[in-house]
């Protein structure tokens, strides 16, 4: 991409400068704020990669917070849907029943469990 930069420095055509010692004198002075701002230019850069990098570095630190969130909640999950398993086993161990769908909607029911 390309980028037209006005340079703040004096400027006059090399014609009415009255001589190639003061052409060249503005032309050093042209390099020189070029070349300052490429360097400015430079320092930003690497102020916004190295602002880049941290932000990716706490991202993936989240990323790895969640993830161990995601697993012990599956874990929590797994244990309770297991409860509920071994409640119903036994409930129905205990009464000698087989549980009816009615039944088991009633006893979710009342531990308050979604489906």
């Amino acid at each position: 991409m390309r980028i037209i930069v006005e340079l703040n420095v004096p400027f006059k055509p090399e014609g009415v400068l009255g001589g190639t010692a003061r052409a060249n004198s503005q032309r050093m002075a042209i390099a020189d704020a070029q070349q300052a701002l490429t360097t400015a230019q430079a320092g930003s850069d690497a102020a916004a990669i190295s602002t880049a990098q941290a932000d990716l570095t706490a991202a993936q630190t989240q990323q790895a917070a969640d993830q161990t969130q995601l697993t012990s909640d599956q874990a929590s999950l797994a244990a309770a849907q297991q409860a509920v398993v071994d409640a119903q086993t036994t409930l129905a161990s205990s009464t000698n029943t087989t549980l009816t769908p009615q039944v088991v909607a009633k006893v979710n029911t009342l531990l308050n469990i979604q489906n």
